[in-house]
């Protein structure tokens, strides 16, 4: 039998849970991170063809803004950069492009999300070949 202690943290956990749960009407966090993905990866092709930095140094400066980029991508991927769908799938479209020279999406969103389906699934999860 539970006491009442055990039943308050429980209702209080799972009203924690659930408020985690919502997607945020705009992620200042992750709208931070894309601007600076932006203006480094900018910055950075800007001063190594003009020769204000070196291309190694660029090169990593744009391998940052790359890996930083995937984190954005994926929020994108799982809704949770803007409420507004359209803002939302362009901050994903133009983070994908310092990825990828193809910046489809929407393709990305469908295999990731087949991926969470069938997490570890050999016949099924996109990802498997990872494991």
């Amino acid at each position: 039998m539970s006491t009442f202690s055990e039943i308050e943290y429980q209702t209080r956990s799972e009203s924690e849970f659930n408020r985690l749960l919502e997607k945020p009407a705009f992620s200042w966090p992750t709208f931070l991170l894309f601007v600076f993905v932006v203006a480094n990866f900018c910055y950075a092709t800007y001063s190594a063809v003009t020769g204000a930095m070196s291309i190694l140094t660029a090169i990593a400066h744009n391998s940052l803004s790359a890996y930083i980029a995937y984190t954005i991508m994926h929020e994108a991927a799982h809704g949770l950069v803007c409420a507004n769908k359209a803002v939302n799938d362009w901050v994903g479209r133009i983070s994908l492009l310092a990825i990828s020279v193809m910046p489809f999406f929407s393709t990305y969103r469908t295999l990731h999300m087949t991926h969470h389906r069938y997490v570890n699934d050999p016949k099924n999860d996109p990802d498997f070949f990872c494991c």
